[in-house]
């Protein structure tokens, strides 16, 4: 297997923190860092490129988390009364349908009882299953039940412990499994591969692999070895598929023609094959390729008739003790497992296809913008479309969950499917396959489905982030690619249809001059302004002439024999030697006074019948000191 360089760095670095954490090229961490040097090739750094590290990601370090137990101050938990413990059984039940059918659901629910009321002293691998079982369904159930749940967690662990020291049976294998499938839901994901082994080993001690062994036992216990090794080869399988690791499990049962036909069993073989064949170095043949492919369309025909051996109901949905309606979890966990081991075994083409073929991520700048129909390529890009085409079924699918009511708030398992399908969307949006399938769509809904467990899973959260930094990366990268479009097409239609100027000065108008208009004010009735001059001169005239005819008559003014300059002048010093005085009246009877004056005429008014006198005496001791103008 060939690792990538990251790989090789992560794993140094985390020996220096004393936590030997290796990731293989095939894990979904490794996927996530070929598609961000991708991405880095074709936009640059980004948020997508930068933003989480790689070892923020992949577990929570157990040395940052405090010892719940010694700050709680008691060495074991407080056991649940038999209606919790009832109702923290069938969290359980739910939340691992599908993946950890160790035990008959009767049988469980009936033994609780007794569990809740037995002594603390007298507690031995039995008991501890019940503490795991609680503690799963603790961590699954909406309420924020952490501290509690990992109360019961530690008890069940420290009792298997000290039990398997001394021997290796079924109830302490089954712990085991427990105890890996509480870590994968808590994030820590090396201990879970360190409880599994542990697990895998008992399993291996009791025979289990060998499927002549369990026929020797009788018919009950016969039926629960057979479910502890499925379980086992499920959490296996996944945890390789996850970190990128080798295989502990391996299997040559045959399903197909088998009477008891287990929908589950037989994809595990496919996955195996697919783990095999892709990420261990080996050369897949076109006849290899043709094998898988028959068993992928054999398991989808079949996969129903199987439902019943993995005790899984064929309906969509399930209803509750209360008449609700919930998801059933046990048939999604089934289906987007069929997904998940497609595009496990066809992202190589998709990368490949991507990388190379279309150039979509390498260089933006391509020479063919749209890629052409996959039928016309060949087998690679027909397993790319697979890729593309079960990421989005598989987001489709998990779209129910978000109707549900009542969810458990911890699904490791289709968390981590929700994340792989947003990957691959994410490249293959990156190979301009938007232009075929709706992908921006389904990293939204990815989003949305992962932001339905961010609020108490860290692991969840922190995918959000990583898938929306994603998808922030496919819009910079559309707008580039419009942009070349643009540039690239622009020459080939400017020479079909030439463009009009690009530069147009809109405002050349306002600097040009006046245009001067070719016609005689006169012809509209409009006065010259020679006229104009003329008319107001002959209205002053006019106006002076008035006033000086009746200054004249009241025998107040005569007309000037100087100069021009002085006829707005004259002196009063004559008439105050004559005896005038200040006590001058003007009589406004006479008749002679006005005889002259056309304004009378032409407002028909008469003369008036009495005398009228004002007194001037004020005006002429202030006017007559000096010269006063007329008007």
């Amino acid at each position: 297997m060939v690792y990538s360089q990251w790989t090789t760095q992560q794993a140094s670095l985390n020996v220096q923190r004393r936590v030997g954490v290796f990731v293989g090229s095939s894990a979904a961490l490794g996927i996530l860092q070929r598609a961000r040097e991708l991405v880095s090739r074709a936009i640059g750094s980004c948020p997508f490129v930068k933003e989480p590290e790689m070892n923020d990601i992949l577990d929570d370090l157990a040395g940052a988390r405090p010892n719940l137990c010694e700050q709680a101050g008691v060495p074991k938990p407080l056991k649940p009364d038999a209606s919790e413990s009832h109702r923290l059984i069938r969290w359980y039940l739910y939340a691992t349908k599908g993946l950890l059918d160790l035990f008959d659901e009767r049988e469980l629910h009936r033994r609780a009882t007794g569990w809740s009321e037995k002594s603390a002293e007298n507690e031995g691998t039995l008991d501890a299953v019940y503490y795991l079982v609680c503690a799963i369904g603790a961590q699954a159930c909406p309420r924020d039940m952490g501290t509690y749940a990992e109360l019961l967690f530690r008890r069940g662990w420290a009792l298997v412990a000290m039990e398997s020291i001394e021997n290796v049976d079924l109830y302490s294998t089954q712990s085991y499994a427990l105890i890996a499938m509480y870590l994968i839901g808590a994030n820590r994901w090396n201990a879970a591969f360190m409880s599994l082994g542990t697990a895998v080993r008992g399993a291996h001690a009791l025979g289990l692999h060998r499927s002549g062994i369990s026929v020797s036992f009788d018919r009950r216990d016969c039926e629960d070895y057979e479910q502890l090794w499925k379980v086992v080869r499920v959490l296996d399988l996944f945890l390789s598929l996850v970190l990128g690791r080798p295989l502990s499990t391996s299997t040559s049962v045959d399903q197909s023609g088998c009477a008891k036909y287990s929908a589950s069993v037989d994809l595990c073989s496919i996955c195996e094959s697919v783990h095999h064949d892709a990420y261990d170095g080996r050369q897949v043949s076109g006849e290899r390729q043709t094998q898988i492919s028959e068993h992928f369309r054999r398991w989808a025909a079949e996969f129903r008739n199987g439902l019943s051996a993995d005790r899984i109901s064929p309906t969509v949905c399930l209803i509750t003790d209360d008449a609700r309606q919930q998801p059933n979890i046990g048939l999604y966990h089934l289906k987007q497992a069929y997904f998940v081991s497609i595009m496990v075994w066809t992202r190589s083409a998709l990368f490949e296809m991507v990388s190379a073929a279309g150039q979509g991520i390498d260089s933006p700048e391509k020479t063919q913008p749209d890629r052409i129909a996959s039928s016309t390529i060949g087998t690679c890009a027909v397993y790319a479309d697979a890729c593309v085409l079960s990421a989005i079924r598989c987001t489709d699918l998990l779209r129910g969950l978000l109707a549900a009511d009542h969810l458990p708030k911890r699904l490791p398992f289709i968390v981590n499917s929700i994340f792989l399908s947003g990957l691959v969307l994410g490249v293959a949006f990156f190979g301009d396959l938007d232009n075929v399938y709706p992908i921006a769509d389904y990293l939204q809904l990815a989003q949305k489905l992962l932001q339905l467990f961010s609020e108490h899973d860290t692991m969840a959260d922190k995918y959000l982030t990583v898938i929306r930094n994603f998808h922030a990366a496919c819009d910079v990268y559309m707008r580039k690619r419009h942009t070349y479009r643009l540039e690239s097409f622009g020459p080939v239609i400017k020479d079909l249809f030439p463009p009009l100027p690009d530069k147009v000065d809109r405002y050349a108008g306002l600097e040009q001059p006046q245009t001067v208009l070719g016609f005689d004010p006169t012809d509209l009735g409009l006065p010259t302004p020679t006229a104009v001059n003329e008319n107001t001169a002959s209205l002053l005239t006019t106006h002076t002439a008035y006033w000086q005819d009746i200054m004249e008559g009241a025998g107040l003014f005569d007309p000037p024999t100087t100069s021009s300059a002085n006829q707005e002048s004259f002196d009063c010093s004559g008439l105050l030697s004559v005896g005038m005085g200040k006590d001058i009246s003007v009589s406004l009877a006479d008749p002679a006074l006005f005889a002259s004056l056309p304004m009378w005429d032409d407002h028909n008014f008469l003369p008036p019948t009495e005398a009228t006198t004002f007194d001037c005496s004020e005006w002429l001791e202030d006017g007559l000191q000096s010269s006063t103008q007329v008007f």
